[in-house]
């Protein structure tokens, strides 16, 4: 590197509501997202060289799932495992995971904390006893 290049730490942090990703298999994933320089609005992109994903893909009304999935199909180095993100983003299906283990290791081996699975909220009421 010679005197006049410089290498610049940028931590950039986009509102998530505005940015957009396109990811194709060539040129791996393009984030994109419209900000303002001198008061004119332009469009910023980059390419991330790794990522660290620090909330789940998806919470109340936001989906992220798509993001996960294009920097996946980019080929983009994470943190912690992109695979493990998109698996972990519903909760009852670690559970089942987590399930199959206590049943392969036994309840005294791997004990878990008893859970029930209602498939939608309106199950959660029910009029019918139970024997």
């Amino acid at each position: 590197m010679s005197d006049n290049e410089e290498l610049e730490d940028q931590k950039d942090h986009p509102p998530n509501k505005t940015i957009s990703l396109t990811a194709s298999a060539e040129t791996g994933p393009v984030f994109l997202w419209p900000s303002t320089v001198v008061g004119t609005r332009v469009a910023r992109s980059f390419r991330p060289d790794f990522v660290l994903i620090r909330q789940p893909p998806r919470d109340g009304s936001n989906d992220y799932r798509s993001t996960i999935i294009g920097l996946k199909y980019g080929g983009v180095p994470s943190i912690n495992s992109l695979h493990s993100v998109y698996q972990f983003q519903d909760k009852p299906w670690v559970f089942a995971h987590l399930l199959q283990l206590q049943r392969r290791l036994g309840r005294d081996a791997f004990p878990l904390i008893d859970q029930t699975f209602f498939p939608n909220a309106r199950d959660l009421v029910s009029d019918f006893e139970i024997y």
